[in-house]
C-alpha cells in the first residue's frame, strides 16, 4: 500500500493528505461532540443519583424522627413505667415467681405492641435494668407481630415465653440466643442518656434502630434500655427507583467498595463518585450495618442508570458525519488535483532537475524559476547551495585528513599512539615472515616520573615528555617507529634486525642518552629509563604477545632496579605469575588479620650490657605460600603501596606489645618501627600515628621510627615537614642503614632526627678491615658532632663488640646477643637478663 502511494505523483499525494486532513479534522469533530454527549449525560446522570441519595438520606431523618417520637410515647407512659420498676424490683432470677412477673411482662409486651402498631414498626427490644434482655417484638414477614419474654425455671435458667399477634396464648420454650437480640446488651455508647442511630441488615433489607436508656424520673435512675427498629425493605428501594427512572438497590457485595465515595452521611451527599461501565453507570453509597463499623459491617446502596438514551444520540451523530464525509470525497479530489499540477508539481519537476545536478557532482549553475514564491527562492539558493559545496568539499577533505593524524596520534609528543603502533608491529610482522627477518619491540617506562610531576607540576612533566619523545626519535631510523602508550610509557619497533646484540647496542645508545639532563623551562631533569624486550618471532608471533611480554620484560627491569634491559624469557613469565600469585596472598593475609606475626629484635646498651630498647621485625606465615622471606615480599609489599596497610598494623601491634612489656621491663626506653617511603609518602602516615597512640594510650616517647635516607633524598622539603610533625608530638627519629644511600651533612643538618643507625656492611669487616674502621668512627663522631644517638647493627662477634664499646657507639643490636625472638622468648630474654 505504502509502496503505491510514493509512486503516485505530487499532485495525487497532496490531494490524498489534504483529503485525509478533512477526514481528520471532521473525525476529531465528530469525536469531541461524542465526548460531549457523553460528558453531558454524565454530569445530568450525577446529578440525579445526588438527588437520590439527598432523597434516602432525608427519608432517613423523618424515619429518625418518628422513631424519637414512640421512645418518648414510651417513656411518658407511667403505667409502662411502673410495670418495668415491678419487674426490677420483684423478678429475681434466683427466687423467680412465674405467674406474677411472667403476668407483668405480658403486660409490658401489650404496651410494646401498641407503640409498634402505632407507626407500624419493625422491632422492639426491652432490656432491664442490668442490661439483661427483658422482653421483645418482632414484626414477621406476613406482617402480624411476635411477642416474646424472658422467664426463668427453678434452676434460674432462662426460658423464652412466645406467642402471636393473632393467638395470644404463650408456649414456654428452651432460651437460644438470637445473633440479632442478644441476652446481654453491650453499651456502645458514652452515656446513658445519649440516643445512638445504627444500621443492620436483616433478610436483605435496611434496618434503622434507635437506642434508648429509659429513666424514671421520680427515682432518678436508669430502669431500662429500649432498641426501637424500623425497616426499609425491597419495596420502599422498587418504589425509589419507579420514582427517579434508575435502579435502586442495596447489597453486600464488597466489590462496590470501588464504586463508594464514602461512608454514608452528611458529608456524602456533597458528591457522589459516578462509574462508567459498559452499559450502565453506577455508584453506591457505604453504610455501617453494625455498632462495630468495621469493614464486616459496611452494605451499600448503589444506584444504576442505563445508558440506552446515550447510545442512541451518538449513533446518529456518527451516521450524519459518515453522511456528510462521503459528499466530500466526491467533490473534492478532481478540484484538488487540478490546483496542486499547475502551481506546484510542474515547478518542482524542475527544482529536482537542479538537484539531480548537485548529486551526480555538478556544480555549475542551472535556469532557475521564474517566480516570486517560495519555490523561487529555492531555485535561486539552489544555485548559492552548489557553489558552497563546492567549497566545503575542499575543507571536508583538509578536516578528514587532520582527523585521521589525531585518531592516529598522541596529542601531546606527536608521537603514534598506541592505535597506530599496533598497525605497525602488524605490518612490521608481515614483512619479517616474508624477508625471514627479526624485528623487536622495546617497552619504556621513565624511573621516577612521578616525583617530577609531585616535585614540578604536571607542566614540567609535560615538558620532560616532549623532550623525551624528541631524543628517543633522533635516535632511531626513520624505519623505526617511537610511540607514546600513555602516561610515562613509550614503545619502540626496531625491523631489519639479526641478533639479540643488535638489539642490546640500541638499548645501551638509548640509555647513554639518558645520561644527559633534560632542561625543561629552566629545570635540569635527571631521569633514567627500564626496558624491556620482546622478539619476533622467538617471543611472540602476533603484536598483542610481543607488546604484552616486552611488558613483563620492563617490569623486571624495574624488579632490578631500574635504569636498565631485560629481554622477555619464558623464566620471566614464571617471575610475573609467582609474583601476581605473592600480590594475591598478601591481599588475602591483610583482609584476613591473622598471617601477619612480629619478632622482636633487643638493642643493648653498650656500657651496662643490658637491653635499653627493641626493634618490631614483621614475619609472614602464609596458608598458600608457607613462610615468606621479608626480603622477598617487603619490596613487592611497597611496590602494590599493600606495605600501607600491613605498616598500620605493625604499628599498632608493637605498641600494643611494647605496653605489656613495660610490665616485665620498666628500663626498656624505645621501641624501633620500620616505615616505608611507601607510607609516608602515599598515606597520612602523621594521622595514622596520631590514631594508634590515642587507640593503644601508649607514650609518644617509647616510639622511635626508623627512616631510610631514600625517602628524605628524594623529596626533602616534604621529608622535613614531616619528620617535625613527628617530634613534635614527641616521636623519636633514627635514620636507617646510614651510609649506604644518599649521605649528606647538608640534609643531615636540617633533619630533626634523633639517632643513626650504622649499617650491617659496615660492621661485617671491623676490626680488621682499615676502610670499615675508618667509616664506622667517621659515622660515631658525625653522631655525635650532631648530637645524635648512634646504633650498630649486625654485630655478630665479641671483636666488634669490643671495638664499639671503645668508640662509645650508644647500642649494640645483633645475633652476638640475640636473634629476633617471639613475644614469649622476648619475655623470657628479659627476664634472664635484668635478673
Amino acid at each position: 500500500m505504502y509502496s503505491r502511494f510514493s509512486n503516485l505523483k505530487l499532485s495525487y499525494k497532496l490531494t490524498v493528505v489534504v483529503i485525509l486532513t478533512i477526514v481528520l479534522s471532521i473525525a476529531l469533530y465528530g469525536t469531541y461532540f461524542d465526548h460531549y454527549l457523553k460528558k453531558s449525560f454524565y454530569e445530568n446522570t450525577k446529578k440525579r443519583m445526588q438527588y437520590a441519595t439527598e432523597k434516602i438520606y432525608f427519608d432517613l431523618i423523618e424515619l429518625q424522627g418518628e422513631l424519637y417520637k414512640n421512645i418518648n410515647y414510651l417513656q411518658e407512659d407511667e403505667s409502662f413505667l411502673a410495670s418495668i420498676n415491678f419487674i426490677n424490683s420483684y423478678g429475681d432470677k434466683n427466687n423467680y415467681n412465674t405467674s406474677l412477673i411472667d403476668e407483668e411482662k405480658k403486660v409490658l409486651l401489650n404496651h410494646l405492641l401498641n407503640t409498634a402498631k402505632l407507626s407500624v414498626l419493625d422491632a422492639i427490644i426491652l432490656y432491664d435494668k442490668d442490661m439483661q434482655l427483658l422482653a421483645y417484638i418482632q414484626r414477621e414477614l406476613d406482617g402480624t407481630y411476635t411477642l416474646h419474654a424472658i422467664s426463668y425455671d427453678a434452676d434460674a435458667k432462662p426460658l423464652r415465653l412466645f406467642a402471636s399477634e393473632t393467638n395470644n396464648k404463650y408456649e414456654s420454650l428452651p432460651y437460644q440466643e438470637d445473633s440479632n437480640i442478644p441476652f446481654q446488651h453491650n453499651q456502645f455508647y458514652s452515656t446513658s442518656q445519649d440516643a445512638v442511630l445504627l444500621f443492620d441488615t436483616q433478610q436483605g433489607d435496611l434496618r434503622l434502630t434507635l437506642h434508648h436508656d429509659i429513666y424514671d424520673e421520680a427515682l432518678g435512675k436508669k430502669i431500662a434500655h429500649v432498641e426501637i427498629m424500623h425497616r426499609l425493605n425491597a419495596l420502599y428501594f422498587e418504589e425509589l427507583s419507579r420514582d427517579l427512572d434508575m435502579k435502586i438497590a442495596l447489597s453486600a457485595d464488597k466489590s462496590f467498595q470501588n464504586y463508594s465515595l464514602g461512608v454514608f452521611g452528611s458529608s456524602t451527599l456533597r458528591d457522589i463518585k459516578l462509574n462508567e461501565e459498559d452499559e450502565a453507570y453506577v455508584a453506591a453509597l457505604a453504610i455501617h450495618t453494625s455498632a462495630q463499623q468495621d469493614s464486616d459491617s459496611l452494605r451499600y446502596i448503589t444506584f444504576t442508570l442505563d445508558k440506552y438514551n446515550l447510545d442512541l444520540s451518538l449513533r446518529e451523530n456518527r451516521f450524519e458525519l459518515i453522511l456528510f464525509l462521503l459528499l466530500l470525497l466526491l467533490i473534492i479530489p478532481g478540484v484538488l488535483v487540478s490546483v496542486f499540477k499547475r502551481w506546484l508539481a510542474q515547478p518542482l519537476d524542475q527544482v529536482m532537475t537542479q538537484i539531480d545536478k548537485i548529486e551526480l557532482g555538478d556544480y555549475s549553475n542551472s535556469k532557475p524559476l521564474q517566480t516570486d514564491d517560495e519555490l523561487g527562492m529555492i531555485s535561486r539558493n539552489i544555485n548559492d547551495l552548489a557553489q558552497n559545496l563546492k567549497q566545503r568539499e575542499k575543507q571536508l577533505n583538509t578536516s578528514r585528513k587532520k582527523l585521521e593524524h589525531l585518531s592516529s596520534h598522541d596529542t601531546l609528543t606527536h608521537l603514534p599512539n598506541r592505535r597506530l603502533f599496533i598497525s605497525r608491529v602488524d605490518e612490521a610482522i608481515k614483512r619479517a615472515q616474508r624477508h625471514n627477518k627479526k624485528a623487536a619491540v622495546i617497552f619504556i617506562d621513565l624511573d621516577n616520573f612521578k616525583q617530577v610531576n609531585d616535585s614540578l607540576g604536571h607542566d614540567i612533566g609535560d615538558e620532560l615528555l616532549i623532550s623525551i619523545a624528541k631524543r628517543l626519535s633522533h635516535q632511531l631510523r626513520d624505519t623505526d617507529t617511537v610511540a607514546r602508550i600513555g602516561g610515562d610509557e613509550f614503545n619502540l619497533l626496531i625491523e631489519d634486525i639479526q641478533n639479540y646484540e643488535d638489539v642490546e647496542a640500541i638499548c645501551m645508545k638509548l640509555m647513554d642518552e639518558f645520561h644527559t639532563p633534560f632542561e625543561c623551562n629552566d629545570h635540569q631533569i635527571h631521569t633514567t629509563i627500564s626496558m624491556g624486550i620482546a622478539l619476533f618471532p622467538e617471543d611472540g608471533k602476533d603484536s598483542t604477545t610481543l607488546i604484552k611480554n616486552a611488558d613483563l620484560a620492563m617490569y623486571q627491569a624495574k624488579d632490578s632496579g631500574r635504569n636498565q634491559f631485560r629481554f622477555y624469557s619464558q623464566e620471566l613469565s614464571s617471575f610475573i605469575e609467582k609474583r601476581l600469585e605473592m600480590i594475591s596472598a598478601l591481599k588475602s593475609a591483610i583482609a584476613s588479620g591473622d598471617e601477619f606475626s612480629l619478632q622482636y629484635q633487643p638493642k643493648i646498651n653498650s656500657k651496662t650490657e643490658r637491653i635499653c630498647a627493641i626493634e618490631a621485625l614483621v614475619r609472614w606465615n602464609s596458608r598458600s605460600l608457607g613462610f615468606v622471606m621479608p626480603g622477598d615480599f617487603i619490596s613487592l609489599a611497597e611496590d602494590t603501596h599493600l606495605i600501607i596497610e600491613i605498616g598500620k598494623w605493625i604499628l599498632k601491634q608493637a605498641c600494643q606489645d611494647f605496653i605489656k612489656l613495660q610490665k616485665h621491663s620498666p628500663l626498656l626506653e624505645t621501641i624501633s618501627i620500620n616505615v616505608s617511603s611507601v607510607q609516608l609518602n602515599y598515606s597520612d602516615m602523621v594521622q595514622t600515628l596520631q590514631n594508634t597512640i590515642q587507640e593503644t594510650q601508649i607514650d609518644p616517647h617509647h616510639i622511635e621510627l626508623e627512616i631510610t635516607e631514600s625517602y628524605i633524598a628524594t623529596n626533602e622539603i616534604h621529608a622535613i615537614e614531616t619528620l617535625e610533625k613527628f617530634r613534635a608530638m614527641g616521636v623519636k627519629l633514627a635514620i636507617d642503614d646510614f651510609g649506604t644511600g644518599y649521605s649528606s651533612m647538608s640534609y643531615l643538618q636540617k633533619l630533626p632526627v634523633t639517632r643513626l643507625k650504622i649499617d650491617k656492611s659496615f660492621i661485617d669487616n671491623l676490626p680488621d678491615s682499615h676502610e670499615s674502621v675508618a667509616i664506622a668512627k667517621a659515622i660515631i663522631i658525625l653522631a655525635k658532632t650532631f648530637d645524635l644517638f648512634i646504633t650498630a647493627e649486625g654485630v655478630e662477634t665479641k671483636e666488634q663488640v669490643i671495638f664499639l664499646q671503645e668508640q662509645e657507639c650508644d647500642e649494640i643490636q645483633g645475633y652476638y646477643y640475640s636473634k629476633p625472638l617471639v613475644f614469649e622468648d622476648l619475655c623470657a630474654f628479659i627476664k634472664e637478663t635484668t635478673e
